[in-house]
């Protein structure tokens, strides 16, 4: 199975089409149509300052949307990790945490209940599904998933900004 990654499409979106891909990658996992990042754009899902996106900028795509359940959440370790949050702040968001563990519990329930999670540090974008990581940044579809250890990936981030889908 072919994921979405970095320049898959007529779409040269290196370097800021990580949360658009990780979106794309959530919705092929559920069953659900894969909208382009062209109709994405279209559809509101932009910044005013540039073409990167935060993950509750993906709202826009399901608020009308009777097939998908959604749920977002941000993880602060500190307040000083809202300097990562560009272009959304931590009320855009449905659950705030600023404890570690209540957020990977959050993870767990959501992976659990198999939700694909499009999950952003403020640098980099990836899609969790079940027991798999999908990085958009590699340009090979074949090395795009990997086993997911989730205490290694919770073990560094200070802020974690998370949307979680899932087909009705």
């Amino acid at each position: 199975m072919a994921y979405y990654h970095y320049n898959c499409d007529d779409i040269d979106d290196n370097g800021w089409g990580c949360v658009y891909r990780s979106c794309q990658n959530a919705l092929k996992l559920q069953g659900l149509k894969v909208q382009s990042i062209s109709s994405m754009i279209n559809k509101g899902v932009k910044n005013i300052y540039s073409r990167w996106v935060e993950p509750a900028q993906l709202s826009v795509l399901f608020s009308n949307n009777n097939e998908v359940m959604t749920d977002k959440c941000v993880y602060l370790e500190n307040i000083d990790n809202t300097r990562k949050m560009q272009f959304t702040k931590p009320e855009d968001y449905d659950t705030i945490f600023s404890d570690k563990y209540k957020f990977k519990n959050w993870l767990i329930q959501k992976l659990s209940d198999n939700y694909s999670i499009i999950i952003d540090d403020g640098v980099f974008g990836y899609c969790l599904y079940q027991n798999l990581i999908l990085d958009p940044h590699t340009i090979n579809p074949n090395n795009v998933k990997r086993d997911f250890d989730l205490e290694e990936f919770c073990s560094n981030i200070t802020c974690c900004m998370a949307y979680a889908l899932k087909k009705k």
